[in-house]
């Protein structure tokens, strides 16, 4: 299981492996938040900390411009390198709708069958 998204969509991407692991999903998940700086991955702390008490679960984050302690990477990228050796994942990705039409499209071309691509896109209304 791969989750992937910006800003606020990794309030639904969390829950979802919250679930999993509730669940006593036996599988790997996978969690990516991006972020444009440092200031956005504002659940780093927590997702790193959880990351240590859920064996399964691996946290990834990025920025596109960093102080050099976050990984500076579009967030399509790092789910493409996330995606190299789990061609059977099932993709969950959420945020804005750009990035989240770019995501899915990602995991797509990289081998993801449609119907294992979940989204959910944000769209501002003001």
């Amino acid at each position: 299981m791969i989750l992937a998204g910006t800003g606020t969509g990794l309030a639904p991407l969390l829950g979802i492996a919250r679930d999993a692991i509730r669940q006593q999903h036996e599988g790997k998940i996978i969690l990516i938040h991006g972020g444009v700086c440092p200031e956005d991955l504002y659940f780093d702390v927590e997702l790193q900390q959880l990351t240590q008490q859920q064996e399964q679960l691996t946290y990834e984050s990025c920025v596109l411009k960093g102080d050099g302690i976050y990984q500076e990477s579009p967030i399509d990228k790092v789910l493409l390198n996330a995606l190299e050796n789990n061609s059977q994942a099932r993709v969950y990705v959420c945020g804005p709708e750009k990035t989240t039409k770019k995501l899915k499209t990602t995991a797509f071309l990289a081998g993801i069958p449609s119907a294992h691509i979940y989204s959910d896109i944000f769209i501002r209304t003001c």
